[in-house]
């Protein structure tokens, strides 16, 4: 390694392979590196550095007059060069082409030239979906559009993100959905409920749960005592304390008689029996033996497992990829590349591993 270097670990940013440049910190001071060669592009001058997103990042530079003077936040290019002054109270990565940022006291938005395209007025705001942005105001929730058009009133005591043109709302201590003109599409009358996902959501009435379609017509009985989200045309239910999994025609295709589940992903899902996690295909055949203590979901072919306390990555033949050995695992965006650390985050040694489990850089910081 040519520099000692430890990246932004205690915020856990995901950053895209070796050709975006990656936060590091030298004597103090964040920078940014080229992680194919470790040359630093951005040289070490900020309190904080974050991922870069649709090309920028945000930053935080130094106080003027000590700690105990302002802080502000700004962006920059992947050239280091400041593109959005340091002028904000707090702000976020971009998502969608548009940043939240906060000024006295209050949220709004950016878009990418740093002009304020949604005032700060809100006491919290969340990224845009579906051209739509949860906010909260004055203790209630509402939804603006991309054009800063109040498009539900802030009249709920709850709300959720837009998904498949829906999004939960709670009023009067009861949960609907609003569509993305902001009417009442379902009525607010459901205990709970969870968001739309494969154009189903779940709903609970009486103590019990069952799935509605985006016109709110019960399509799955709400017979059961928890639900997961569909997810590759199955969902997780209980009964009598036990998991299974159901169709979108309310079919069992695996019956109920795990202790605990997780969704499926790439055709699998982790399942809990006697103790130990392993995993079952779409039949319910157990096709990686239930050995680990616990098991996640697979991405890209990949997934975490915890054997003994430490984290490691298997196959989805069961083959293990990065030996259970750390203490810290993370998954980068790009898919390719894999964050780890042994002895927590006071650890002075992290490395990357592709995803064959080779090392591909070497961080060393003291």
């Amino acid at each position: 390694m040519k520099r000692k270097i430890l990246f932004f670990i205690f915020s856990l940013f995901c950053v895209a392979a070796y050709s975006q440049p990656l936060p590091f910190i030298l004597n103090g001071k964040y920078g940014y590196i080229n992680c194919d060669n470790n040359d630093v592009i951005v040289s070490p001058r900020f309190l904080s550095a974050g991922e870069f997103s649709e090309g920028f990042a945000v930053v935080q530079e130094f106080p003027t007059s000590g700690f105990g003077g302002q802080v502000r936040y700004g962006f920059i290019n992947e050239k280091g060069d400041l593109q959005i002054p340091f002028q904000f109270e707090n702000a976020t990565r971009f998502k969608r082409g548009f940043a939240r940022v906060k000024l006295g006291g209050a949220w709004g938005m950016i878009n990418t030239e740093g002009k304020i395209v949604v005032p700060t007025l809100y006491d919290d705001l969340w990224a845009f979906r579906e051209e739509r942005a949860l906010a909260w105001k004055d203790g209630y929730f509402g939804y603006i559009s991309t054009e800063n058009k109040i498009v539900a009133p802030f009249v709920y005591t709850g709300g959720g993100h837009f998904h498949d043109s829906r999004a939960r709302v709670k009023k009067n201590g009861r949960w609907g959905f609003i569509d993305l003109n902001g009417e009442i599409v379902i009525d607010c009358w459901y205990e709970k409920v969870d968001d739309f996902n494969e154009l189903f959501a779940g709903v609970r009435d009486n103590g019990r749960w069952g799935f509605v379609d985006s016109n709110g017509k019960i399509v799955i009985d709400c017979v059961y005592e928890k639900i997961s989200k569909f997810n590759e045309e199955l969902a997780a239910v209980r009964e009598r304390n036990r998991w299974g999994f159901i169709d979108k025609k309310g079919e069992k295709v695996i019956k109920c008689e795990y202790k605990s589940v997780k969704d499926f992903s790439e055709g699998l899902a982790p399942v809990k029996i006697k103790g130990s996690w392993g995993y079952i295909d779409k039949t319910g055949k157990l096709v990686i033996n239930n050995i680990y203590q616990n098991a996640y979901r697979f991405q890209d072919g990949l997934a975490k497992i915890k054997i003994d306390g430490k984290y490691g990555y298997i196959n989805k033949e069961g083959r293990l990829i990065v030996k259970p050995e750390y203490d810290k695992v993370v998954r980068m965006d790009d898919g390719k590349t894999i964050l780890v650390c042994k002895n927590g985050f006071l650890s002075k040694h992290y490395n990357y591993l592709n995803c064959n489990g080779e090392i591909v850089a070497e961080n060393i910081y003291r």
